[in-house]
């Protein structure tokens, strides 16, 4: 069967130092109580958590969910700190249902919940951590479309966990402009129509959401659509 390439996804971890500033515009449910944390102690944590966080995803879009996502899981887990914000019980707690799920969506879902957590708190505490974003890639040939793909997911997921409106338009506009967005391109391959014309209805779906649930929501959806390609 016919596969697109697919790039290795980059691990692009937060900078430890993280910068503050103001958070991303979109707002947050109601955060859980939490013990009081220095700038320090909430920072220190970043980037072996966000490695964490990115393998999870990367089990995810490989189209691995249940029992294949748990080491990875249970790697992210022991990264969390055990006391101090209440923050990182959410995370855990939310992390714990991606194994759970049955379901790729479920996963998916549980995932993203995660991700947002992580925002939450950063948002709460007035940081912004500091990323290193790679450049776009500059109209990259159908062969080439996962690195769009990929550069699309990173700056959303970015946009939910700094949490940053910025990022999350720069990934969502990504994806509108993938050369393959069209399901009738004439490089797409036949099985893979129905999911690229999802792709494409999604990424309109993020580029219009401005709240933090929609743009979990859709992340989540995004994430299951990937895997259910790569899983193939």
């Amino acid at each position: 069967m016919h596969r697109f390439f697919v790039v290795a996804l980059a691990v692009t971890a937060c900078d430890p130092t993280a910068q503050t500033g103001q958070a991303g515009k979109a707002g947050h449910d109601a955060p859980p109580k939490s013990q009081p944390q220095s700038a320090t102690e909430t920072r220190a944590h970043a980037p072996q958590l966000d490695r964490a966080l990115l393998q999870v995803r990367a089990k995810l879009i490989a189209g691995q969910h249940g029992g294949a996502t748990q080491k990875s899981v249970d790697a992210l887990i022991s990264k969390l700190p055990t006391a101090g914000d209440a923050f990182f019980g959410g995370v855990a707690t939310a992390a714990k249902l991606v194994p759970a799920g049955r379901h790729p969506k479920a996963a998916a879902s549980a995932f993203a919940d995660a991700s947002q957590m992580c925002g939450a708190c950063h948002q709460k505490h007035g940081v912004s951590p500091a990323v290193k974003s790679p450049t776009e890639p500059d109209a990259p040939t159908p062969a080439m479309q996962m690195q769009l793909h990929q550069w699309a997911m990173d700056r959303m997921w970015e946009g939910l966990v700094r949490p940053s409106d910025d990022d999350w338009q720069r990934g969502a506009e990504a994806l509108l402009r993938d050369p393959l967005a069209d399901a009738n391109h004439e490089r797409t391959p036949a099985e893979q129509h129905a999911g690229i014309a999802h792709i494409g209805e999604l990424a309109q779906a993020a580029s219009k959401a401005s709240t933090v649930p929609q743009r979990t929501k859709v992340y989540g959806q995004l994430l299951v659509t990937c895997g259910a390609c790569h899983g193939r």
